[in-house]
């Protein structure tokens, strides 16, 4: 479990290095698709994805694959990474599987490794040139996008000047009832517990709590609410999730937080695929430049080709902002039983 990389490994997960000459020539023959793979494809004629990304989204990416390649119907279904990795493992325990391509079920990449449900990809052009970091080592999962988790708040309800900015700030009895969290650890919580170890992020948490949060399901939904009115700030949410809802007029602000959780949200095939050249005809559109270049502009959310010169969703952050990293192995501390697990369960749930 690794929670830190080179700042310029840093770099180039934020999209904020530009390509180096001669290197989209070299993509170009890297990302090359052999025909026995579309022609297998051809055959199968559809694939099955599971994501989190709205469909408002996903169906801009999935019809950008199809102007290319029309023969393959892709079904999508958006949702919580949580749901689907139940339905995974119910699926295993039944010896059945009914997708293909699954992104965003971070926390139980590894009980479903450990099954052996999972496709093992790192033989996959894309991966060599993947960043060390938002990759498996074993070769299983793939970061799809970058993500810094920042403190969103409602610009009607709160002036950049009074927003809290800092966790000291955040638990100043001023705010008493009047931000929210999500109700998992995931985020912001295990990206303490990384950074700064158990006692001082459980002292934080006791802190957070005496203020009366609400907890709430989801990060969009949660995202709603504030922009609603519901209360005045929330934690973490999505630098690209602050920019979507500002291409819609929102009055939606951020600050970061500090640290600053950044994570890459991993995606991975399923090792009995019903459509297996489907889905990895597709992973290696997404995956190259052409396929990054449309993710990127749809979701805005920070592409990991090395060949991508686009910035983060939110650009350049404060010369001083700290950061702590997260890859899906850290999920191993948000286990059953484990002390961060019981702390969270206890402070937030009462369990």
């Amino acid at each position: 479990m690794k929670k830190l990389m080179s700042s310029a490994l840093f770099l180039v997960v934020l999209g904020l290095l530009a390509a180096q000459p001669g290197a989209a020539q070299n993509y170009n023959e890297l990302e090359k698709i052999p025909q026995a793979l579309i022609d297998g494809a051809k055959k199968e004629g559809k694939m099955v994805w599971w994501g989190t990304d709205s469909s408002r989204y996903s169906s801009k990416i999935i019809n950008a694959f199809n102007k290319k390649y029309p023969f393959i119907k892709i079904a999508y279904t958006d949702g919580m990474g949580t749901e689907f990795g139940d339905r995974i493992l119910m699926e295993a325990d039944a010896g059945v599987c009914t997708v293909d391509l699954v992104n965003g079920a971070d926390s139980f990449l590894p009980q479903m490794t450990a099954r052996g449900v999972v496709k093992h990809i790192g033989d996959l052009p894309f991966f060599k040139i993947w960043p060390q970091g938002a990759k498996d080592p074993k070769g299983y999962w793939f970061g799809m996008n970058s993500t810094r988790w920042v403190l969103g708040y409602n610009t009607r309800d709160i002036s950049s000047a009074d927003v809290p900015k800092t966790y000291d700030e955040i638990v100043d009895p001023k705010w008493k009832g009047q931000f929210a969290i999500e109700e998992r650890p995931d985020q912001w919580f295990l990206g303490l517990w990384l950074d700064w170890g158990q006692e001082k992020t459980t002292k934080t948490l006791k802190k957070v709590m005496a203020n009366n949060p609400h907890v709430g399901k989801g990060y969009s939904a949660l995202t709603e609410l504030l922009m609603a009115g519901e209360f005045k700030f929330f934690f973490p949410v999505q630098d690209y999730k602050i920019v979507q809802f500002q291409d819609k007029k929102a009055p939606i602000g951020w600050v970061p937080l500090r640290p600053t959780e950044v994570t890459f949200q991993g995606a991975h095939i399923m090792k009995k695929a019903p459509h297996p050249h489907a889905v990895e005809l597709f992973i290696r559109w997404l995956t190259s430049l052409e396929g990054q270049t449309i993710y990127n502009k749809v979701t805005h959310k920070a592409s990991l080709h090395p060949g991508m010169a686009t910035k983060a969703p939110l650009g350049v952050f404060p010369k001083d902002t700290q950061y702590t990293y997260r890859t899906p192995e850290s999920y191993e501390l948000l286990a059953p039983g484990t002390a961060l697990r019981k702390t969270w369960d206890q402070l937030v749930h009462g369990m």
